[in-house]
């Protein structure tokens, strides 16, 4: 009897994860946070054994998943050519897709399913991913400068040392992506769902974090001269050398979060946002408590 409990539990979670992959990002959004960060972890996971699994049986079987020819919305399309410019793949299921230095230049990739996708080096200039499934997708050194990044879910994604100048990236989930070393000055990420999200050394003047949520992410070394945290939960974030001169904090929640070495800050900056007992101010500056009376 545990034995058929167990077949059934693993038959319905195995069909879970696959009605999860081909659901839309407006619907995975609807799902209690918990079970959709769960779920997006398993999945990146079940993705990378499958390719790990292809990969042993022979050369080049972990690219069929993605060279089967479309037929029909939703099912897995071929990878494009290098010089794709302008091409339209939305709502196409391109599962661990290959972009590697591609000119996908103004291409549309709204609401695709690019879960694991290779677009490292690719030119993406104005490039849109509007509610695209992109978790554990590698953008490492492309150029994503005015891309649109609405509503998409990068959850594990990798961003490092990209541009993303002047990025809208509004409303993104992107928990625990790395952006160490990327460009991202003029970067919107109003609403952005960045927890445990790595900004290492990234050039990001006047970027806006606005009601972000950025709780433990890491700005170690990060210029944020000019940066907006309007609202933000930077909850246990820190900053060690990273340049805050200039960057508005009003109303942002920083609890717990480390700013002992964190340049530029003045007490008029802290006296906008709120703390507690845990949050390390740089020597000599206080912030108030959250909660307490004004």
């Amino acid at each position: 009897m545990a034995r058929i409990f167990t077949l059934i539990f693993g038959v319905c979670v195995m069909l879970y994860l696959v009605v999860y992959s081909f659901m839309p990002t407006t619907a995975k959004n609807r799902l209690p946070r918990p079970l959709k960060e769960g779920t997006d972890s398993v999945v990146v996971a079940c993705y990378n054994v499958l390719d790990s699994v292809l990969d042993a049986l022979g050369p080049g079987l972990s690219k069929t998943i993605t060279t089967i020819k479309e037929d029909a919305p939703g099912v897995i399309s071929a990878p494009l050519s290098n010089e794709a410019r302008g091409v339209d793949e939305s709502a196409k299921f391109l599962l661990g897709a290959e972009y590697e230095s591609a000119n996908l230049i103004e291409a549309r990739f709204n609401g695709a399913t690019l879960t694991n996708a290779f677009f490292r080096g690719a030119l993406l200039e104005r490039a849109r991913f509007e509610t695209a499934a992109l978790q554990g997708a590698n953008f490492n050194d492309a150029d994503l400068t005015n891309a649109v990044l609405t509503g998409a879910d990068a959850s594990f994604a990798r961003f490092e040392a990209a541009r993303l100048t002047g990025v809208a990236a509004r409303a993104l989930r992107a928990a625990r992506a790395g952006f160490n070393r990327s460009v991202l000055d003029r970067a919107r990420f109003d609403r952005a769902y960045l927890v445990n999200a790595t900004f290492l050394g990234v050039k990001a003047p006047s970027v806006s974090f606005r009601d972000a949520r950025l709780d433990e992410a890491d700005f170690t070394g990060a210029d944020l001269t000019g940066a907006r945290f309007d609202r933000a939960d930077l909850s246990g974030a820190r900053f060690p050398g990273a340049n805050l001169t200039g960057a508005v904090l009003d109303g942002a929640i920083l609890s717990s979060a480390d700013l002992s070495a964190a340049i530029g800050l003045t007490l008029e900056q802290l006296a906008r946002a709120c703390g507690d007992a845990g949050t390390k101010a740089p020597e000599g500056l206080t912030i108030p408590l959250c909660g307490a009376p004004s």
